[in-house]
């Protein structure tokens, strides 16, 4: 092959890869545009349910840990996987109480003000991923947080099936 039509040959794999790049760019743009939308759409399910009276049969029926409060903190949605995690046991004690005091985990104490704080003042949504043991072996949550019209939202995930954490 002579050096002319081995250059051709380099200068057409290069442009092929450049195209191929910039094609799996788009897709990744696509796929983040996407999860956000998604999120959104999730976000407005719950609030339309919530709004609507069915309140505590919808948010149970959520995979995710669930929690709501107002501008001042108080919670005003709570569901059923959220009270666990946080060792809630009546459903009375669900609502109406201040964040700061039920925001104790342990292994990761305050991340619910904390990530609320930063969703408000920061106008985005915030996440964190936390390791913490669980009978004796390693669990992750993914603690996500939003802050719109004057109420704050945290869903908490379990991710250990993925099993990493972002700490």
């Amino acid at each position: 092959m002579r050096l002319g039509d081995r250059r051709m040959s380099i200068q057409d794999e290069l442009a092929q890869l450049r195209q191929e790049n910039e094609f799996l760019r788009r897709k990744v743009e696509l796929l983040d545009r996407v999860a956000k939308i998604t999120r959104r759409v999730y976000k407005r399910r719950i609030s339309s349910r919530v709004l609507s009276g069915d309140r505590e049969a919808s948010l149970d029926a959520v995979t995710s840990c669930y929690l709501a409060v107002d501008a001042e903190f108080h919670v005003t949605v709570m569901n059923s996987k959220m009270a666990a995690l946080l060792g809630i046991e009546s459903d009375k004690d669900r609502t109406g109480i201040l964040l700061r005091d039920v925001d104790a985990l342990a292994w990761a104490p305050g991340v619910l003000a904390t990530l609320l704080h930063d969703a408000r003042s920061r106008g985005s949504e915030q996440s964190i991923e936390v390791e913490h043991d669980l009978n004796g072996s390693k669990a992750y949550k993914k603690f996500t947080a939003s802050w719109t019209k004057g109420t704050g939202t945290i869903v908490v995930d379990d991710i250990t099936q993925i099993g990493r954490a972002h700490v």
